[in-house]
């Protein structure tokens, strides 16, 4: 079993300076964009903030810090044969160090959405092609592997946040509710 520095230093190789420059456009636009947004869907604007720059670290991970280094750019091609091939299919589900990373960096991404625009499945619906976008970018501008095992990785990754988001909603109270418990403590206040 690896040590927990051992795992950090795997990590960190696949976070590279052309990452980190990559995602800073995003941290640069995702306030002013959230307020924008946060104003007009009547969410708070830290939440749609970091849902901005949720989608913006998978951009700066997947195709950005990538298209910095300008050292694997050349022709791809638009071919999507890769979605089809059953040796592909037949390993998508092997966990390893790749697909946990690919998972982990969709699961923020899938709980924030959830959580700014209270849909789960349009969420899900939007996060997989959205993955899917990512993959026929990097096959065609071959800044990456089109690759099924990160496809169905991403997909579970996002599935996961939503998750954990849907739950939260549930166990959120209400406005309702939190009216209702605001008045019984005024009420209790006052008799006291």
């Amino acid at each position: 079993m690896k040590s927990p520095t051992a795992t950090f230093l795997s990590v960190t190789q696949t976070i590279d300076g052309y990452t980190v420059l990559a995602f800073l456009p995003f941290l640069v636009v995702a306030p002013t964009l959230g307020l924008v947004l946060s104003r007009r869907f009547s969410r708070a604007w830290s939440l749609v903030t970091l849902t901005i720059a949720a989608i913006g670290a998978i951009i700066a991970v997947t195709i950005g810090g990538r298209m910095l280094k300008l050292t694997s750019w050349g022709r791809g091609d638009l071919v999507l044969s890769w979605l089809f091939d059953r040796a592909s299919w037949a390993h998508v589900l092997e966990v390893d160090r790749t697909w946990v990373l690919n998972a982990v960096l969709f699961m923020p991404a899938g709980c924030l959405l959830t959580l700014t625009t209270r849909r789960p499945w349009i969420t899900l619906a939007s996060l997989s092609i959205f993955s899917l976008v990512i993959e026929v970018v990097q096959r065609a501008t071959r800044l990456g592997v089109a690759d099924v095992s990160d496809l169905m990785a991403n997909i579970v990754g996002a599935a996961a946040g939503m998750a954990i988001a849907v739950a939260m909603l549930r166990n959120a109270p209400t406005t309702a509710t939190q009216a209702d418990n605001d008045a019984r403590d005024d009420t209790s206040d006052a008799s006291a």
